[in-house]
């Protein structure tokens, strides 16, 4: 299974933007990735699938 897309700023910025403004990060992603997309944004964690519609999950079918 491929991950959805991510943004392509350096983790370490990105997670400050997350911490700065958590909607405006979601937002944003949201308009260039879509409903689901893949973030290093908490912890040290290395990807975390976010979804920014509830809608989105709904159109994801996993086939596995």
């Amino acid at each position: 299974m491929n991950l959805p897309d991510s943004p392509k700023t350096p983790d370490w910025l990105q997670k400050i933007q997350y911490i700065i403004d958590p909607l405006g990060y979601m937002d944003n992603a949201y308009q260039h990735y879509g409903d689901i997309f893949n973030a290093p944004i908490i912890g040290n964690y290395q990807r975390l699938l976010l979804v920014s519609n509830p809608e989105g999950l709904q159109s994801t079918v996993y086939q596995g």
